[in-house]
């Protein structure tokens, strides 16, 4: 619900209310004198029919009858802003925005111009042409509207804060996008949300409501409405694998509710842990508490899709509903729907059923050529230590011979700390399965725009999940490769792409130099034992403390350095539950004095 005072929150409710609108189309300006009555209509929606939807991705509409108004130029393609305004208990004015809509038709009649407009949701109904990225889902919405040139509403901590916003996805190269909005709605289900458009024309992920924002009575309804006899509520969530054609469920321990059908999701195709993920996705859905209602009253242009509503008395007595659907007149009716399924109706399996519950296998693609792109989604620098610029994991059904094939759009800045030198060197490194490989490409450029191509080949096992890593570094400069401009594929017979978690994790860590004492460092001679043996694996816990570290340095350097600090923290202080989601970036020292912090 947006945001309005107490005054308008009581003015609202009055069966008698001043209302009036101000708006501009382009930079022109008019009010509710310039629109013919009754015309001035808004409608949206994030689910339809008898179903609550996460991953909805629906136009906001706009239309409106235009009376008197000088414009220029013609009306097709200008952005249309409006207010509607409530005049409060005290003589002032209340605004509520009401959308930016860009107009799409507009048809000159004897009545005034007939306008539609859409929200900006219609600028991503364009062509995708990402087959296969990685990144999180910060990632995959700036990527969005970068390429569609819309706006998020959301920071990169907000997205993080949703289901599943901190963990990267890899978008499964056999996938249905055909645009940017099909992968919005991907985004948007992969965090249990739907998307739309704020009132400011920006693109938002939003969870459904689980907390009531205003009580419906039955003196604020014009008729009595329509309410089912069941609360809709999921227990269960499941996903088909593309890979085998088979479904994976995740069900809570009283699963006696609704499943969602995620279908087949290609961000979460490859996730490894892939049972944490719908966890996520199934704790989102347990907002979902709704009985499926249908009203009309006197509108509030406050409400928001996904807004949740009590319905205190009438025949909704007790009821408590989500918006999913509304349909705004200024000056007349507002209708507002909420919809679902009854869980009673739904097949009463059981959770190894639900499990086990798969769609027939496909055919084998061991007879068949595949390849397995990658592009990077986030602009790379590379200096002078090795970068990882490709990274690509596959398996394969058979022995066979593996092809890849990059090539790399970048920019060679021979500039460095003020020296000039006459080229610059780029070279490349193969680590295949953690081992380094002989074959290193070189190349030089001088100062400005190249492309580098790479083209490798090498065996590999049959049933073996393999992985590719490309590392970059130079000499003499710096490298800048933006986004989207490293091209890569892995092709050859009988190649599949990961489908479960091996059990393999890889950590990689930097650090500069740390200097411990100006004086040689003395090490005492050191024995130890070692023994062979086999053990079974158990699970273990701990909690490590670390207590102060003496340095061996001058007095006057100690006085500076009286403990080591981690993060802002004292050294000693810490453990590794609060140390492990530190981001390395620099070393940092405090002033003992001022206990001021310095380079975190």
């Amino acid at each position: 619900m947006y945001n309005v005072s107490n005054a308008y929150k009581e003015a609202i409710k009055k069966p008698y209310k001043v209302r009036r609108l101000n708006g501009t189309i382009g930079t022109t300006h008019f009010t509710e004198a310039n629109v013919a009555d009754g015309s001035l209509k808004i409608d949206n929606q994030c689910s339809e029919g008898s179903e609550v939807l996460i991953g909805s991705v629906y136009l906001g509409h706009f239309s409106c009858i235009f009376r008197n108004i000088n414009l220029r130029g013609q009306w097709k393609g200008k952005t249309i802003t409006l207010t509607e305004e409530l005049l409060l208990e005290d003589n002032t004015w209340e605004g509520v925005p009401l959308g930016v809509w860009h107009v799409v038709e507009a048809n000159h009649r004897e009545d005034g111009v007939y306008v539609e407009a859409y929200d900006s949701m219609e600028y991503l109904d364009k062509k995708i042409g990402t087959t296969t990225t990685v990144g999180t889902p910060y990632d995959y919405l700036t990527y969005i509207a970068s390429e569609c040139d819309v706006e998020l509403a959301q920071s990169e901590q907000e997205i993080r804060a949703l289901p599943n916003g901190i963990i990267g996805f890899t978008l499964y190269a056999e996938n249905e996008l055909e645009t940017f909005r099909d992968l919005l709605s991907w985004v948007a289900q992969t965090c249990g949300c739907f998307a739309t458009c704020t009132r400011y024309g920006k693109i938002e992920l939003r969870l459904y409501g689980n907390e009531v924002v205003d009580e419906i009575g039955t003196t604020d309804r014009w008729t009595g409405g329509s309410f089912s006899d069941f609360v809709t509520r999921y227990t269960g969530v499941s996903v088909v694998k593309i890979e085998d054609q088979s479904t994976r469920y995740k069900g809570l321990e009283i699963d006696d509710g609704l499943t969602y059908n995620l279908g087949s999701n290609p961000l979460i195709q490859n996730t490894p842990n892939l049972d944490a993920v719908l966890g996520n996705i199934l704790t989102a859905l347990q907002r979902i508490e709704y009985t499926p209602f249908s009203i009309n009253k006197a509108g509030s242009p406050a409400y928001d899709l996904g807004d949740k509503f009590s319905f205190p008395d009438g025949i909704g007595d007790g009821c408590n509903g989500c918006m999913m659907s509304y349909d705004y007149t200024f000056h007349d009716a507002y209708s507002m729907e909420g919809y679902g399924s009854n869980p009673s109706l739904s097949n009463a399996r059981s959770k190894q059923d639900k499990q086990i519950a798969g769609i027939m296998k496909s055919n084998s693609i061991a007879n068949r050529l595949q390849i397995y792109t990658f592009e990077n989604i986030k602009p790379i620098q590379v200096t002078d230590s090795w970068k990882e610029i490709i990274y690509i994991r596959f398996g394969s059904l058979l022995a066979t011979m593996v092809i890849f094939q990059a090539e790399i759009k970048l920019y060679a800045d021979l500039d460095v700390m003020g020296a000039v030198y006459d080229d610059i060197i780029g070279r490349i490194k193969y680590v295949f399965n953690d081992v380094e490989l002989e074959y290193m490409p070189m190349e030089t450029w001088l100062d400005g725009d190249h492309v580098m191509h790479l083209l490798y080949f090498f065996p590999i096992e049959e049933g073996i999940i393999n992985r590719l890593s490309v590392r970059m570094k130079c000499e003499h400069g710096t490298l800048s490769i933006g986004r989207y401009e490293i091209h890569a594929a892995v092709s050859g017979q009988g190649l599949a792409a990961t489908s479960s978690w091996d059990g393999y994790i890889e950590v990689e860590d930097e650090f500069e130099e740390i200097q411990i004492a100006t004086s040689p460092v003395v090490v005492d001679d050191y024995e130890e034992s070692i023994t062979i043996g086999t053990n079974l694996p158990s699970v273990l816990s701990y909690t490590e403390e670390i207590d102060d570290i003496a340095i061996n340095t001058t007095p006057e350097v100690d006085e500076f350095y009286p403990a080591l600090y981690l993060n802002k923290g004292r050294l000693k202080d810490l453990t590794w539950g609060t140390v492990k989601d530190y981001k390395w970036t620099a070393e940092g020292v405090q002033n003992p004095v001022t206990e001021d912090e310095y380079a975190w």
